[in-house]
């Protein structure tokens, strides 16, 4: 099965999760087969508006916990994030309007996947995650980064410290998604039909002057989350919470 399914019709292209049966975990194959398929969008000049979106109840449960265990090096590490980040840094910088359809529940990672987008669609059963500190890891992804452009300082370090959920309701109040629908493609569809009555050439402009302003500390951000999450990979804590995660206890953590 193909991880990632990529959709042309005209000048929207539809990026599709397609590991339902797995809660569309994130893995090497999967960051690498994505990485494939917006290259293809990248060469496709036509192409001015992107969704992502997610086959099964759920967006993505984030971080293959599995994959992650069995990288032996440091160096199998650094490949993996050093994926990641071309990856993150390849779609901000992309020359189109991006637009998530987030269906159900989208953990750790995965919630990063949600809010790198520009437009953001949800459904009554949407929920933001942020679990990392549940394994006594810090956020990677650019998590750092996109929680901070939406939420500031403050409240990003309380929601990473805290394992917060946020659901469709608060996500809306607080202007995170454009609106919360029953009937999830359909809204999209609206949107993206309301876009294609508007100056999309002069919204693209304007995303990249943002993007190229904000850019080095994007980058930066990767650069520290990839730094310090191996270091926490690495506790005695991050062990006690895999085990609990896994044996479905609570974890019990001594700073360590």
């Amino acid at each position: 099965m193909n991880e990632v399914l990529l959709q042309v019709d005209g000048n929207v292209a539809t990026l599709t999760f397609n590991q339902p049966e797995r809660l569309n975990t994130i893995s090497i194959p999967f960051i690498t087969t994505l990485q494939n398929k917006l290259n293809e969008i990248k060469a496709n000049k036509a192409i001015q508006i992107v969704v992502m979106r997610a086959e099964g109840r759920h967006y993505s449960a984030g971080g293959d916990l599995h994959m992650i265990g069995s990288l032996e090096t440091h160096d199998d590490y650094l490949y993996m994030m050093g994926l990641l980040k071309t990856f993150m840094l390849d779609y901000h910088d992309l020359n189109a309007i991006t637009i998530c359809q987030f269906n159900g529940t989208a953990s750790g990672l995965g919630a990063s996947f949600v809010l790198m987008n520009d437009l953001i669609v949800a459904e009554p059963q949407s929920r933001l995650i942020f679990n990392f500190a549940g394994m006594a890891l810090n956020a990677d992804g650019a998590l750092n980064y996109f929680l901070k452009e939406r939420f500031g300082n403050v409240l990003t370090k309380k929601l990473l410290m805290s394992n917060a959920v946020l659901d469709a309701d608060t996500l809306l109040k607080k202007g995170v998604v454009e609106s919360v629908n029953e009937d999830l493609g359909a809204a999209v569809a609206d949107l993206v039909a309301q876009l294609q009555h508007t100056p999309l050439q002069a919204h693209r402009h304007s995303k990249r002057i943002q993007h190229a302003l904000c850019r080095g500390e994007l980058e930066t951000t990767l650069d520290l989350e990839t730094k310090y999450q191996w270091q926490s990979i690495n506790t005695a804590d991050h062990k006690e919470g895999i085990r609990a995660f896994f044996a479905k206890e609570a974890p019990v953590f001594k700073g360590q």
